[in-house]
């Protein structure tokens, strides 16, 4: 049994192993931690030393070799219709990763378009679409954790790289009661937010209108039937689509 918790700067997960009498908790203060993966290499270093009974949380990857031209052609941005949510695959020094650094899982390829997520039994299978492209489908199983909500299916999406002018499109203010005031700037030739906590978030450009500042949240303008932009969604891990809308 186990339940993590998040917020900025501050990273935490409690696993209970009821039938070993055994419990892992890691309180962390810094963003960049992962605790997930801190508990099962914690947990198998006391299976291996017979400490706790048991086997360890993942069984032994059977990975294979691919050229970087088969694991390049993964690359990209994926987003899920139903949650909102983005993942982006990328390759770093010849190995295929799922997420942004410094929290991203290494994919461990177990055939072509099948891979499996650093030290866990999540899996991530590229399946191939009509119009050419793929979908990225997440799947997990009761035995793993991180993976409970079970399977995510991503959509390939183009990515985008606005220019200057096209980013004055998106900034001004934006007010929400649940969120307050957030507003957009431009600096540097990137977009901006400011927001009512202060301090400023250069965010990275993701597809048509979206963006993701790189730690918690996704930004994604909608634009009204004369393509001018009159407010944005924000979303996080907890949060899908919460409306902040143009001020004035």
């Amino acid at each position: 049994m186990s339940h993590g918790g998040i917020q900025h700067g501050y990273r935490a997960r409690l696993a209970l192993y009821p039938d070993q009498r055994f419990a892992v908790a890691i309180l962390a203060n810094l963003s960049t931690i992962v605790p997930g993966p801190l508990v099962r290499r914690i947990t198998d270093v006391l299976i291996d030393h017979g400490l706790v009974p048991g086997a360890r949380g993942a069984p032994a990857l059977d990975r294979v070799a691919l050229t970087q031209e088969e694991l390049t052609r993964h690359c990209g941005l994926y987003l899920d219709a139903q949650t909102g949510g983005l993942a982006r695959v990328s390759l770093d020094d010849g190995r295929l990763m799922l997420g942004w650094p410094p929290a991203a899982d290494e994919m461990i390829p177990l055939a072509p378009d099948r891979f499996r997520l650093g030290a866990t039994d999540v899996e991530a299978v590229f399946v191939p679409t009509r119009d050419g492209n793929a979908r990225l489908e997440v799947i997990g199983s009761a035995r793993e954790i991180e993976s409970t909500l079970g399977r995510r299916v991503y959509a390939w999406r183009a990515p985008a790289h606005p220019t200057a002018e096209q980013l004055e499109e998106y900034t001004g203010r934006y007010e929400s009661p649940d969120v307050g005031s957030l507003e957009f700037v431009v600096g540097d030739g990137t977009l901006i937010v400011r927001t009512r906590k202060g301090g400023d978030v250069s965010l990275t450009p993701t597809f048509r209108d979206a963006f993701f500042d790189r730690g918690l949240c996704f930004y994604t303008f909608v634009r009204d039937p004369r393509d001018s932009v009159n407010s944005v969604l924000v979303s996080t891990d907890r949060i899908r689509a919460l409306a902040v809308r143009a001020a004035g």
